[in-house]
């Protein structure tokens, strides 16, 4: 074919090479905060521009004030304005508007701050910064507060207690010293990269308004059980003869037709407490029973199997699922909160059964749903975390031949590292 009769292909469009050339040619149109960024620790920020045609280009953009800095981030470009509103809509937590200056300075705050905690740089940013003004003098500085400011002088300490200090800022410190010390490489990288694919195909399940208003009915007919089962539990020596009628109650109610997951969880703890494994057991048996469908109520039931020791039992029930999508009850799909109820139960089974290189996958799933939203986090779930810190501590201290403390103080990569953070906060 001679060279006039060749066709000329069109170029195909690249987002990312739009952003990198002319995203900073366009007018910065709005940005937006989650209301509560100031209490929750977490910044949740949308920055747009406005292309001619009325479309925006934005980027959002997750901060971790507390302890990991930036996070995440991800830009769309040329899309309607009312697209942002159906996103806004999918976080479901409330926006305001804010001023270009605070956002750019709490994102390029949270990145010095994710580097100099050692956590993972956020691979998108090489592109969404672009969404971003250069960060130069022409931006004022506005100092914003990154880190646990009242616990810093406490977390180098002479009685360093692992499960004694502030729980979050342990895992952090032993987090931050693990990655300087071994890197970010995962100790089992062939598993966590199937599991991390398989995490970025998970699509949460919303819960209808019928699902809704039966959660909600639950918990309220749940609530005089767990205030009277506090009330006993809760007194210097309580009378074992006041447990025992609570127990009577509870298995009355059950027998009589009271459906609620939560009087299972509750009657199984009253007989764990009394020491009756035997029929703390026969409870979270019948309570799989009651409740096939229910994965809130399966999930529960299976850390109660497991701190029983009874792994083949919730392996059995797993039916060899690793990921959300394999789970035999999860068809319909699962909650955000029970997809981390999921990865709660896999974390300690493979800590059970001493396969702390698999575990470690999902131990850093429950910390970035820790750290994205602090409301779907329990003690269930910091529990695990401290358990596997703990495992990592004592990796640690058998790789320096040293406590952790002692670590913390004398090796100087990390001595520098801390140094480092010290100088960064005092400017």
């Amino acid at each position: 074919m001679s060279k006039k009769n060749k066709k000329i292909q069109p170029q195909k469009f690249s987002p990312k090479s739009y952003l990198k050339e002319r995203g900073r040619n366009l007018p910065i149109y709005k940005c937006w905060i989650n209301e509560d960024w100031e209490e929750e620790g977490v910044a949740h920020i949308f920055i747009s521009r406005k292309h001619s045609n009325g479309n925006l280009t934005f980027g959002s953009y997750i901060v971790d004030l507390l302890e990991k800095g930036l996070k995440d981030s991800f830009a769309r470009v040329n899309e309607p304005e009312h697209f942002i509103d159906e996103v806004f809509s999918d976080y479901g937590m409330e926006f305001i508007e804010a001023d270009y200056v605070l956002v750019h300075n709490i994102i390029y705050g949270g990145l010095e701050f994710a580097e100099e905690m050692g956590q993972k740089k956020d691979k998108e940013f090489i592109w969404t910064q672009y969404v971003l003004e250069a960060d130069t003098e022409d931006i004022p500085m506005i100092d914003i507060p990154f880190g646990y400011e009242e616990e810093m002088d406490d977390e180098v300490d002479e009685d360093f207690n692992f499960l004694h200090q502030s729980s979050m800022t342990t895992l952090n410190i032993v987090d931050m010293v693990y990655h300087l010390t071994f890197g970010e490489e995962p100790r089992d990288p062939d598993f966590f990269e199937k599991r991390l694919d398989a995490d970025e195909a998970v699509e949460f399940k919303s819960l209808d308004d019928e699902e809704v208003e039966n959660s909600v009915r639950d918990m309220e007919n749940f609530l005089p059980y767990l205030e009277a089962y506090e009330k006993i539990v809760d007194q210097e020596t309580f009378d074992p003869a006041e447990l025992d009628s609570l127990q009577e109650k509870i298995e009355t109610d059950i027998l009589q037709g009271k459906r609620i997951p939560q009087l299972y969880d509750l009657l199984s703890n009253i007989f764990t407490q009394k020491g009756d494994e035997v029929n703390a057991l026969r409870v979270v048996q019948n309570q799989l029973k009651a409740f096939p469908d229910q994965a809130t109520s399966k999930l529960f039931a299976m850390l109660k199997l497991i701190d029983m020791g009874k792994l083949a039992e919730v392996e059995e029930l797993l039916e060899g699922a690793l990921d959300v999508r394999d789970l035999p009850f999860a068809e319909s799909g699962l909650t955000e909160f029970e997809v981390c109820l999921f990865y709660t139960v896999m974390c300690q089974l493979l800590i059970k059964r001493k396969d702390f290189d698999k575990a470690e996958v999902y131990y850093d799933f429950i910390r970035e749903f820790q750290m994205n939203d602090k409301s779907l986090f329990t003690s269930l779930h910091l529990e695990v975390l401290l358990v596997y810190g703990e495992y990592k501590r004592k990796i640690l201290e058998e790789y320096y031949g040293k406590s952790l403390i002692s670590i913390l103080e004398e090796e100087e990569k990390i001595v520098n590292h801390i140094n480092e953070m010290a100088k960064t906060k005092k400017e």
